[in-house]
């Protein structure tokens, strides 16, 4: 059993839910947290904050603790692109958003 299949079960996680998570845990590269992506990506952890908020941005997972995690490639890229969206064609947030769906 995978530490993620042991983890949700003895969360109390009924066996559809941990294929669930075992499936988006193994297809993400690398998970980290809103610190070390907000350091990566040269922005505030106030900023990646924001974006989740908005919708922008989504994590992956959550610790125990209570930490999101995020797909470290994908936030990255994520984050890249709303800043030059933002800033090389002076799009709002809400245009951006669209874009990105």
């Amino acid at each position: 059993m995978s530490y993620f299949t042991t983890n949700f079960l003895r969360l109390g996680l009924g066996a559809e839910k941990v294929a669930e998570k075992a499936a988006v845990s193994s297809s993400a590269k690398k998970l980290i947290r809103i610190g070390e992506l907000a350091k990566l990506a040269g922005v505030l952890s106030s900023t990646v904050n924001y974006y989740t908020r908005e919708g922008l941005l989504e994590f992956i997972d959550e610790t125990r603790g209570g930490y999101r995690l995020y797909d470290s490639d994908h936030a990255l890229k994520t984050i890249k692109k709303i800043q030059e969206l933002q800033k090389g064609q002076r799009l709002r947030l809400d245009e951006i958003k669209n874009i990105l769906k």
